[in-house]
């Protein structure tokens, strides 16, 4: 009896393994994400706003406004 326990606590620990590998992320989750791989990327200078700036005397790695 001690090993049929021993086996079902083992094959219900790998099957709790597998349901969290295998879950479907919440959609706080999928956000955090991708607007952390977002933060991690400059833009380009073909977006539009960028260029905008870059019209009016911004550099980049420099701050906006008199500081």
């Amino acid at each position: 009896m001690v090993k049929r326990v021993k086996e079902a606590l083992k094959k219900e620990a790998l099957q709790k393994e597998k349901n969290t590998q295998n879950r479907q992320k919440t959609y706080k989750e999928q956000e955090r994400e991708s607007r952390d791989a977002a933060l991690q990327s400059s833009i380009s200078s073909q977006n539009k706003g960028f260029a905008l700036l870059q019209k009016m005397g911004y550099k980049a790695g420099q701050g906006l406004g008199k500081e």
